[in-house]
């Protein structure tokens, strides 16, 4: 999304202090949710497409929800 608001300061969308602080804004955002990732899974990522040995599917369910709805947000 940080193309996007360059993209309108460039074309005289917005103003260029609102682009600087929604892009601060975004910066931000990005980094507290990669703080909130870190904090759901502790350990090392390992990404695969079923669930750990020890991850419940009620469990897996409510972080797909999560990181899709922090997906949605974002965007």
């Amino acid at each position: 999304m940080r193309q996007v608001t360059l993209g309108m300061c460039l074309i005289g969308a917005i103003g260029y202090v609102r682009g600087l602080v929604t892009f601060s804004a975004q910066i931000i955002g990005s980094i507290v949710a990669a703080g909130i990732v870190s904090a759901l899974f502790p350990g090392d990522l390992n990404v695969r497409t079923s669930l750990g040995g020890n991850t419940s599917i009620t469990r897996g369910l409510f972080i797909e929800m999560f990181l899709t709805a922090e997906l949605v947000f974002t965007m």
